[in-house]
């Protein structure tokens, strides 16, 4: 839910309480990226395209932590909400095979430390042991 209050003096506030389930005339809130009242698997596909968009579109139907970014946090913080809420069998799996595709932090440590060592070796391979470039004489 996100709270806009504007004083009187012109100064605006929002505040933000991620994770609160509200069921409105716009939607079934967290969990449904399309609106629709229920969930389904195009609410899987929207957030999906959020997840790898790089946070270049937000839906706040996304964000279950409420940090106002659509992160691992996010995704995995939707489970419990999609089958508390009802979600049926295709939507689940939908999500189900969504997950399966993110990479795990470890891995993606593992892939950053390899590319770290292949770019200094890149670097000490230019220079060479025995080169002179940047020696002093």
């Amino acid at each position: 839910m996100t709270v806009v209050a504007q004083e009187m003096t012109g100064t605006v506030g929002i505040q933000r309480f991620g994770g609160l389930a509200t069921d409105t005339i716009f939607g079934r809130g967290l969990g449904d990226l399309d609106f629709s009242g229920w969930f389904s698997t195009a609410d899987i596909a929207l957030l999906e395209a959020l997840y790898w968009d790089a946070n270049r579109s937000f839906n706040p139907a996304g964000d279950a932590d409420g940090d106002g970014w659509i992160t691992d946090a996010d995704v995995y913080g939707l489970e419990a909400h999609l089958t508390a809420g009802g979600a049926d069998p295709a939507t689940l799996q939908a999500y189900n095979d969504f997950v399966s595709t993110i990479p795990e932090p470890a891995t993606l440590a593992l892939i950053s430390a390899g590319m770290l060592v292949a770019g200094w070796r890149m670097a000490r391979g230019r220079t060479g042991r025995g080169s002179t470039i940047g020696a002093r004489i």
